[in-house]
């Protein structure tokens, strides 16, 4: 494992390397980006829930607001099994390992252990929260598309090996359809929205709405 990890990481750390790149892969990792996209995420469905799930709920954007939430603790629990995970396994991050070889753009402090990579288990597990809630091809290849760069941006920063990568997107997706699925059980706001009804047996908003 350790020789294409090492190619990769080696590829993107120093093959990619410029100044653009580098204030890219620092703006992809921080706390900034994922605040931007979550408060995107959430006008997003509070639109979509007023324009097409007025029928289900009494309170539309309530409920929007209530689906945001649950996904959000739903994320951060996901992020705190993926530091049980990093103790568990405590496999070292390249910056440290490979302290002598490795591009460091900022310096390799905080924790020491890198399997898995959280950035990469939370991206993944909120990409996956709103492909299951929304059922929007846009929605869930912009997501996706910025757990990709989010993941790539933590290998050119040399926090994680691209095995840590690979290993914190598939947890994510593991445990982010896990705690979806049992959460959707109790709360109705995290189903996606119902099949619309047909011209035959139309169904009345004030009957079949949740109160919410």
């Amino acid at each position: 494992m350790a020789g294409w990890n090492d190619a990769i990481l080696f590829a993107i750390n120093q093959g990619w390397a410029s100044r653009m790149m580098d204030e890219a892969a620092l703006f992809l990792s921080s706390n900034t980006f994922a605040g931007m996209f979550a408060s995107g995420i959430l006008a997003l469905l509070i639109n979509d829930y007023g324009r097409r799930r007025a029928a289900e709920f009494e309170r539309p954007r309530k409920a929007a607001l209530f689906a945001w939430l649950a996904m959000l603790a739903i994320v951060l629990l996901s992020d705190a099994l993926g530091g049980l995970a990093k103790r568990m396994l405590a496999a070292p991050r390249p910056c440290l390992e490979l302290a002598d070889q490795v591009r460091q753009i900022v310096a390799c402090t905080g924790a020491e252990r890198g399997m898995p990579s959280n950035h990469a288990l939370t991206w993944s597990c909120a990409t996956l929260c709103v492909a299951l809630l929304t059922r929007r091809r846009a929605w869930t290849i912009g997501m996706g598309t910025a757990a990709f760069a989010v993941g790539l941006s933590r290998i050119y920063l040399a926090r994680h090996y691209p095995s840590q990568v690979l290993v914190g997107a598939a947890l994510g997706l593991l445990w982010g359809w896990w705690l979806y699925t049992m959460a959707a059980h109790f709360l109705p706001f995290l189903r996606p929205a119902a099949q619309a009804a047909s011209p035959s047996s139309p169904r009345s908003s004030e009957s079949s709405s949740t109160v919410l």
